[in-house]
């Protein structure tokens, strides 16, 4: 037997529907007369448990819930088909003027011709939902190692997908990201926390941008999901006080906590009490297609510094940002926005996510959109990766020297900055298709020291940036994003 329902309500912030039972799914159609807007809501079951989260963009504007994983769409989680009262509940703002129309069916048995089941094999990443309170990403294996062997692998810490506002679904997103050549890559859209993924070359990570008006920030690495909605009892991701909840609660679950293109208007990071302590590493560089991000850029590198000088040693890194097709571009003559695009590079001990990320937080990571570096870092004859701490080893060394050996192949005819302590302190030509250059660092005598580097065109376009590596503790006098922005000499943006 299959039950079916069907109801229209205008303005809607929370509707409510019966599903008679028991059922093995749940099936549900909707739609908007009038500007649905850029929405986004959450099913919840009977007990209250989220069981599926829509974002009104680009994706399908129906799903069903299963309790088998292979029967249920991406975004949903599957198990136990409650009897009773479900709720839609939109979290994300003030509703505008739109009419939501809804149906839906349930039943036992095989699922009626039309629903929307991805097509392929996924890996599935959390458990069936039968009594726990919010769902967790369980069955996703964070040691799994698709490659071992310490090196370089190419990765991209922000993409997108049709499930949010991306063009690309997640199947593409993993065509294009082997076309790309990336070892690995963060699935991160919009306020969502997808609860499988395709199989595919590519290692995915789980991640979720969190996305408000006043700022995103990428959690790396998510766990499970929090309550980062606006009718959080503290306003969720509406509010500094939510904010800096939601960055704990992640943060103590092991997941990376970065702050997307804090400089770039009108999606830069305006929170002020931020809590810095709350932010693991920042993305200087996103998508360099988009016309107003190349000066964006700029702008994080001078704000990434004023944190180094400040003691928070705190990683950079890229991301795509990638929402469109490759076909596509923001202009005539410009590069399509693609995922790995720039790419991120990681030095990690094997190619599987606990490995990725703890390099991450490590500082082995350099940022490019075609040079490919080899930074070699030596002290009395020990070598040390990119991101090193190395004020024991300058200590104990019998000269207290630091050599570093920088390798760069594919960046003819540029120039090799070279950033020390947040100041250019040299400029070198870089004549050839391979090129390696020699420093040595007299750090001894220091109190705090960091250097690092930057491949630029001869015009000056950022073609690559290294994380620095350092010597000395700092103490620290700031400890809030507002006070950041006041010793890096700018004011709070405007989105």
């Amino acid at each position: 037997m299959i039950f079916t329902g069907s109801l229209k309500t205008d303005r809607p912030s929370s509707v409510l529907f019966n599903v008679e039972g028991p059922a093995d799914w749940l099936m549900f159609t909707f739609d908007y007369e009038g500007e649905g807007g850029w929405r986004t809501f959450t099913l919840r079951d009977p007990g209250g448990r989220v069981r599926y989260t829509h974002l009104n963009c680009y994706n399908s504007r129906s799903a069903i819930i299963h309790r088998e994983y292979a029967e249920t769409s991406f975004l949903g989680v599957p198990g136990e088909i409650e009897a009773g009262e479900w709720e839609i509940k939109f979290v994300d703002g003030s509703p505008p003027a739109c009419t939501l129309a809804l149906e839906w069916k349930s039943g036992v048995g095989e699922v009626p011709e039309g629903s929307c089941i991805p097509p392929g094999e996924r890996n599935y990443w959390t458990e069936a939902m039968n009594g726990v309170k919010d769902y967790k990403l369980d069955l996703y294996d964070w040691h799994e190692c698709r490659e071992e062997g310490a090196r370089w692998y190419k990765g991209d810490f922000h993409t997108h997908t049709v499930l949010s506002d991306g063009k690309m679904t997640p199947e593409r997103n993993m065509e294009q990201a082997e076309i790309m050549g990336l070892d690995f890559f963060v699935a991160t859209d919009h306020n969502l926390i997808s609860t499988s993924w395709p199989q595919g070359r590519a290692l995915v990570i789980p991640g979720v941008e969190y996305t408000s008006g006043s700022g995103h920030w990428n959690a790396l690495g998510v766990r499970q999901w929090h309550n980062w909605t606006y009718n959080a009892p503290d306003g969720g991701i509406g509010t500094g006080e939510g904010m800096n909840r939601l960055m704990a609660e992640v943060g103590q679950e092991g997941a990376l906590r970065s702050v997307n293109h804090p400089m770039l208007t009108p999606w830069a990071w305006v929170y002020e009490d931020t809590l810095l302590k709350n932010v693991d590493c920042l993305e200087i560089w996103n998508d360099p297609t988009y016309a107003t991000n190349p000066a964006a850029t700029e702008r994080a590198l001078v704000l990434w510094s004023a944190l180094w000088n400040e003691g928070w040693r705190l990683p950079g890194i890229g991301g795509s940002d990638s929402h469109m097709l490759p076909t596509e571009t923001y202009s005539d003559g410009s590069p399509p926005s693609v995922i790995g695009d720039p790419g991120t590079y990681v030095y990690a001990e094997r190619l599987s996510p606990a490995a990725i990320l703890a390099a991450v937080q490590a500082g082995r990571v350099y940022v490019s959109r075609g040079p490919e570096l080899d930074v070699r870092v030596s002290v009395g004859g020990n070598e040390y990766p990119l991101g090193s701490d190395l004020t024991e080893a300058v200590a104990s060394a019998a000269n207290g020297a630091v050599d570093i050996r920088l390798a760069i192949t594919g960046a003819a005819q540029g120039k090799l900055h070279v950033i020390a302590n947040g100041a250019e302190a040299s400029v070198l030509d870089i004549p050839e298709e391979e090129h390696a250059t020699e420093f040595k660092l007299h750090w001894r005598a220091a109190e705090y020291e960091w250097v690092r580097f930057e491949i630029r065109k001869a015009n000056g376009e950022l073609l690559a940036f290294t994380n620095p590596v350092y010597c000395g503790q700092k103490e620290k006098t700031i400890s809030t994003w507002g006070e950041l922005l006041k010793k890096a000499s700018f004011d709070v943006p405007v989105n």
